[in-house]
């Protein structure tokens, strides 16, 4: 955890890849669980972030929220308390990786193959020798103080990052393993490190395991989405795909065909293509026959009705066989004319009751229309009033953002409000901004300060306000009012606080609903401030409403900035 930090770790609990889970207690005798990132792995920036993002992504999409973490040491990890000790876990599960428990009897370390993508299989040029887990590597001190544990999983030692192959090599084939009773199905790419994503529903890929050995692990820019690839398309090898057939249909249709042949490009993905080609399974039959995977080669007869392939449900016989005549069918054709046969009654004429009922009422609703229009336009009302120039000027709702590139050190370190940073006096040259709509109160600024709505929505809205935009001396930023929703209790903001972005700063806690954060930035050529406060925004009494001030300005200009948030904490007395 972070140097001097009193927290120490007590017993392994389990290992994947790239890190492990231990257990942990704080001074207090709270219990902790601890996922913490090889140092080794945590030599490429890209796994360094990857566990950072796997770690607030899992709060975003509503598992327990970590208590304390540190993603800028030299080993980073995440605490947990002891209740949600299987967030800890979920991290690497996240990252893809496959964590193993301790053993039970603690008869030896757990090993694991280094990782590999599952789309991307280099050949050796020359039989490879059996990877084998490399010795386990000592955290670097100061770092964590560790509690001496029983035994210790370790975790692999990647090799630097080497670039990808070039685009001409071509892959050895790889047989995905398909569950049974299934069509076969192409695998999809991942790469290292994955972008984390909320806990899904897993799929036959998520097995899949290649049996080929390799000599490095490529891992692509995390920064380019990879599309999925698609086996059968481009310069993959023609296939044929074995007849599907099925029980008689009660219908007889004649035999339709489908799965034209299609070429193209194969999709751009991250680093080198590597075109894969599954190996030959046998389908069983299905309960119906559907059109076949548009994959090279000709077409193929498939018996039975036709099956909608948007929707899987079997088509019209208008769009098989042309549909016999409604009525009754002698099986020999139609019998013979009898002309002494009684002659058949004409069908009753059907009723025009419920037409004249319905024009009855269209008509009663004609006229109670024309009397209310013409009511309107006698009271002086206009029947077509302007629109709402508050609705359109409105600008769009604040659009969903992922999880922060740089948010502040948690947990806050105790503190109090500077009692150095200046307070707005009457001496000082500044102005009010009282007509800001959102915020709730009037906004004091420097004299040459402007601010602009930059974002609103129900429950939001957000401000730019600085002066001396674009220049190198610029000064401003951020000023954000959002409902905090209820209950607002230290959990709830905690979250939200961990959501904005804070460029790594450690955060001070300066009251029971204020947190402060500043730093240099640019070599020490810029002064970044930001303030995340809660305060009470009805008359009920309840804190309901967060604060964001998030500026940058010269530094010798930071007073400017200070005496803003001062200002604030004076009016919202938070």
């Amino acid at each position: 955890m972070q140097p001097g930090s009193p927290y120490h770790l007590i017993e392994a609990i389990g290992s994947c890849q790239v890190g492990s889970v231990w257990s942990a207690i704080d001074p207090q005798g709270r219990s902790l669980m601890v996922a913490l990132l090889d140092p080794n792995v945590a030599i490429d920036q890209r796994w360094r972030e990857a566990f950072q993002e796997a770690a607030n992504a899992l709060v975003q999409a509503g598992e327990p929220g970590w208590l304390y973490a540190d993603f800028a040491s030299g080993a980073p990890w995440v605490a947990y308390s002891a209740e949600n000790g299987i967030g800890a876990e979920r991290v690497f599960l996240a990252l893809g990786m496959d964590f193993q428990q301790v053993p039970p009897d603690g008869t030896g370390p757990l090993d694991h193959a280094p990782y590999e993508p599952a789309t991307q299989v280099t050949p050796p040029p020359a039989p490879p020798e059996q990877p084998t887990a490399p010795a386990q590597q000592p955290l670097p001190p100061g770092i964590i103080d560790t509690a001496t544990p029983a035994e210790a999983p370790p975790t692999t030692v990647f090799p630097p990052v080497q670039p990808g192959p070039p685009a001409a090599e071509q892959a050895q084939p790889v047989a995905a393993q398909q569950p049974p009773a299934q069509p076969p199905a192409p695998a999809a790419p991942q790469s290292a490190p994955p972008a984390p994503a909320a806990p899904a529903a897993e799929s036959p890929v998520d097995d899949f395991e290649s049996t080929q050995p390799t000599q490095r692990m490529h891992l692509p820019p995390t920064a380019q989405a990879a599309p999925p690839v698609t086996p059968w398309a481009g310069s993959a090898a023609p296939q044929s795909a074995p007849p599907v057939s099925q029980q008689p249909s009660p219908v007889s249709t004649p035999p339709a065909t489908y799965g034209q042949p299609t070429s193209g490009a194969p999709h751009p993905v991250s680093g080198a293509p590597h075109p894969v080609s599954g190996a030959p399974t046998s389908v069983p039959p299905h309960p119906t026959s559907v059109p076949p995977h548009p994959i090279s080669g000709g077409p193929r007869p498939v018996s039975g009705t036709p099956m909608s392939p948007a929707y899987g449900q079997p088509l019209s016989p208008a769009y098989a066989a042309p549909a016999p005549a409604y009525g009754p069918h002698p099986p020999h054709g139609p019998a013979p004319y009898d002309p002494y046969a009684p002659v058949a009654p004409p069908p009753p004429r059907r009723s025009r009751t419920g037409m004249w009922i319905g024009i009855a009422v269209a008509v009663l609703v004609l006229i109670a229309g024309g009397g209310g229009v013409y009511a309107w336009s006698a009271s002086g009302g206009d029947p077509n009033p302007p629109a709402n120039s508050a609705s359109a000027s409105a600008l769009p709702p604040e659009a969903p953002t992922g999880p922060p590139v740089s948010p502040g050190i948690e947990p806050p370190k105790p503190g109090k409000w500077p009692e150095n940073w200046p307070h707005v006096t009457e001496r000082d040259n500044v102005k009010t901004l009282s007509s800001l709509d959102g915020l709730g109160f009037a906004l004091k600024v420097p004299q040459d300060w402007d601010c602009a709505l930059a974002g609103k929505a129900q429950g939001f809205v957000r401000y730019s306000c600085g002066a001396r935009q674009g220049q190198p001396n610029e000064i401003g930023g951020e000023l954000i009012v959002r409902d905090c929703p209820q209950p607002c209790n230290d959990q709830q903001q905690t979250t939200m606080r961990m959501a904005e972005e804070a460029w790594g700063v450690p955060w001070t806690r300066t009251g029971q609903y204020t947190t402060i954060g500043e730093q240099l930035l640019d070599g020490e050529q810029r002064h970044a401030l930001i303030v995340v406060a809660y305060w009470r925004g009805g008359s009920d009494g309840v804190v309901n409403k967060q604060l964001v001030l998030r500026m940058t300005s010269p530094v010798r200009e930071a007073q400017e900035l200070r005496r803003i948030a001062t200002y604030l904490r004076d009016v919202l007395v938070f």
